[in-house]
């Protein structure tokens, strides 16, 4: 895989470093960390108005102090309402914390135009090289869909003053098999759709089905696996469940998982399968994630609605199950989200999924140009 070339180099360069006193100028890697992780965080909206992009910064500014870097860089990029967007480094220099800044972009162009974020990442390669990448998507998001509440509008990531980004959009600005995970700190992104149109993008997808609290991922806790010589996405899942799990009330809310899109070409082919079948499945009784406030109920339970069409057929449930084990790699979910769903914890699959026909005209069109369904949904 991928991965343990990735570490295998590094290892390598690592040592090489260690044993030697001193590197060429001509050196082309001496430069280069094991590990890169950019946030990509759209803060021009009311997370940012609420200053929780400020309060995950200090997490992160919290974890380098007490812990520093090692081999690795945590790279920012910070859309917020205070001046133009920058990418700055998160460095520990003697005993304090420094935001080094990489590069100022002119607010004229928006943080979910796919050129900004091409152009960032190049930044990033070129002001941060590295051996290995990850990404952190920090912001709004509605999933795939293109609105939840507003029939016209174009949503999915963002907003950047008012601009989202569509999912299409998202995947054609990264490059592919750059990031080794993606972590989407954001709402409704944990779904088949998403993360199978991520499949060439990264190994690792980290998402939530359901609407994702503000405060997002404990930055604090989480970036030791992130940013470690070796890096344990799982655990980062795992303790973002956990730091919400073991709150009260309407803040014990949390759905996530971890995929490995290694495997869901597997998947997709089972699904293709049971599509074939032409069993019809209405959604009721199929665990669904929307919040009521959020709008119309679009996002279900994958597992859920994919055995229910291959009920009675033994043989392709026990393929579905075996592809679904392998491509979920984790799952975790608290039996309330903001006390208003109720998740079943049998029926949590760890991923969402549409059912064709609940959304509106806009939204079916657009799901029409997935990559799921073109090469699972259709017939």
């Amino acid at each position: 895989m991928r991965y343990w070339r990735n570490i295998l180099t590094a290892i390598v360069a690592v040592a090489i470093v260690a044993m030697t006193s001193g590197c060429s100028s001509s050196d082309p890697d001496k430069d280069k960390s094991v590990r890169t992780v950019l946030v990509y965080m759209i803060a021009t909206n009311t997370l940012g108005s609420s200053g929780f992009d400020k309060l995950d910064l200090a997490e992160m500014d919290s974890y380098v102090k007490e812990n520093g870097l090692s081999e690795c860089k945590l790279v920012v990029y910070h859309a917020s309402y205070d001046g133009d967007p920058q990418l700055f480094s998160i460095e520990r220099e003697g005993g304090n914390v420094v935001h080094k800044v990489l590069a100022t972009y002119a607010d004229s162009r928006y943080s979910t135009n796919p050129e900004r974020m091409r152009e960032v990442i190049d930044d990033v390669r070129e002001l941060a090289p590295s051996y290995e990448y990850g990404l952190v998507l920090w912001g709004h998001g509605t999933g795939w869909a293109l609105s939840l509440k507003d029939k016209s509008a174009l949503r999915s990531f963002g907003p950047d003053y008012g601009k989202y980004m569509p999912v299409d959009e998202l995947v054609s600005a990264l490059p592919d098999d750059m990031f080794e995970f993606i972590y989407a700190d954001i709402c409704y992104f944990g779904s088949v759709e998403i993360a199978y149109q991520l499949r060439n993008k990264t190994n690792q997808f980290v998402g939530s089905a359901s609407s994702y609290p503000a405060s997002g991922m404990p930055y604090d806790e989480n970036l030791a696996y992130l940013l470690g010589f070796n890096a344990r996405v799982q655990m980062a899942a795992i303790s973002t469940f956990l730091h919400y799990e073991g709150m009260t009330g309407e803040n014990r809310s949390i759905t996530i998982s971890l995929v490995d899109c290694t495997k869901l070409e597997a998947l997709a082919d089972v699904c293709k399968r049971i599509n074939a079948l032409g069993t019809e499945v209405t959604p009721d009784g199929i665990q669904q994630y929307v919040l009521p406030s959020d709008g119309f109920n679009i996002y279900f339970d994958f597992a859920q609605y994919y055995r229910a069409k291959a009920a009675g057929n033994e043989a392709l449930l026990a393929e579905f199950d075996k592809a679904l084990n392998e491509a979920v790699v984790y799952k975790g979910a608290t039996d309330r989200i903001f006390d208003r769903i109720t998740i079943d914890q049998e029926h949590f699959s760890g991923l969402s999924t549409y059912i064709l026909g609940t959304a509106s005209e806009a939204n079916e069109a657009y799901y029409a140009t997935l990559d799921w369904y073109k090469n699972v949904c259709q017939q």
